[in-house]
């Protein structure tokens, strides 16, 4: 109980910002060159056959399996529902209250693929795939003082703006400036990751080692959670939309509103390459397992793939719409079995294709 306390309290400590090196003159203009070859590829339009109708009223959220076998989606109208894609077969429907349809804002699963972790907004979820059922609930709450009181304290919910899982830790985003790390086994805080602003994304690698964490005061932040301590931050000008990190810890992508796009070493904090000087509208990320491409879901209904051993987009994909008014943005990006990709789009369809 000592060394948890002691790490709670490592954590609550300012963070140091670190100086970052400089960019390499050739590696910016490598890059430059492959964008401009890249960008003369056409974008390949994918058809009904490659889509499963998943929520006939549009999906609000969704994540896919780290293998590709299981699927999430949240709808307004359905609750939450885990589907195996092998065979196409429903497998179970989950609320967050008994007969009531909960709005399911985020989900994400375990880094081994048994459990999924599922957020309303201030509650979260976590449930067994092997039996569907719920294996913990709790709320993500912060004591305040009533405006105009002078009475104790009271805890209240705090909004969650993101969510990942691993190992036996929930690392949730909150609007309170601030990321806090859950024991998903035993309960309770373990620590806080501070920003200066609310926290929009959050990111572990699969040993839950390390963080990546993502936020509107424009900083992305890289933490050892074992010390609890920040090793590297990167300065935008724009809040960050979203951070992903590696499965291995190496390797963080960066995406911020309206800015730049980028991927950086977390050995020593270098910048390893730029996607995009202005966002594309990025609103899913996925790294597979041998980090040697990045999948892109955007707003726009377009899906990239960046092999990122050659610096350049390998393919893009574009979802069908219904007219002007009825844009898909894309909410999951997953590389599936057998050489396969997936997405998830709002418009209610998941895609399987290559």
């Amino acid at each position: 109980a000592s060394d948890v306390y002691k790490r709670q309290d490592l954590m609550r400590s300012k963070p140091t910002k670190e100086k970052i090196a400089n960019k390499s003159t050739l590696l910016r203009l490598g890059l430059l060159l492959g964008f401009l070859t890249s960008c003369t590829d056409s974008a390949v339009s994918l058809n009904t056959e490659q889509a499963t109708l998943r929520a006939g009223q549009g999906t609000i959220s969704s994540a896919f399996s780290r293998d590709g076998q299981f699927e999430f989606v949240g709808s307004f109208h359905h609750g939450g529902d885990l589907w195996r894609r092998s065979d196409n077969e429903h497998l179970y429907s989950w609320n967050h209250k008994k007969d009531q349809y909960s709005a399911i804002r985020s989900a994400v699963f375990s880094e081994d693929d048994k459990f999924v972790a599922t957020t309303t907004g201030d509650s979260v979820v976590i449930w067994e795939i092997a039996t569907g059922q719920s294996m913990r609930f709790f709320q993500s709450v912060i004591d305040r003082q009533p405006p105009g009181s002078i009475g104790p304290n009271i805890s209240t919910p705090e909004r969650i703006l993101a969510i990942d899982m691993a190992k036996n830790y929930i690392l949730l985003g909150q609007e309170n400036n601030q990321a806090v790390v859950f024991d998903s086994l035993r309960g309770g805080i373990i620590g806080t990751l501070p920003h200066d602003g609310p926290v929009s994304s959050v990111s572990l690698d699969d040993s839950a080692n390390f963080a990546a964490t993502g936020s509107h005061d424009g900083y992305v932040r890289y933490w050892s959670l074992d010390a609890g301590e920040q090793l590297f931050s990167w300065q935008h000008n724009q809040p960050i939309d979203l951070v992903l990190l590696s499965p291995s810890g190496k390797l963080i992508v960066g995406a911020a509103y309206k800015g730049a796009v980028s991927l950086w070493y977390t050995s020593d904090g270098r910048e390893a390459m730029q996607f995009y000087k202005v966002n594309q509208g990025i609103t899913a990320l996925a790294l597979n397992q041998a980090e040697t491409k990045l999948l892109i879901g955007t707003s726009r209904e377009k899906i990239i793939l960046w092999d990122l051993e050659n610096q350049r987009i390998a393919k893009t994909w574009t979802v069908p719409n219904d007219g002007p008014w009825h844009k898909a943005a894309i909410l999951s990006v997953a590389f599936g079995m057998e050489q396969r990709y997936l997405a998830a789009a709002s418009n209610g369809y998941t895609y399987a294709f290559d």
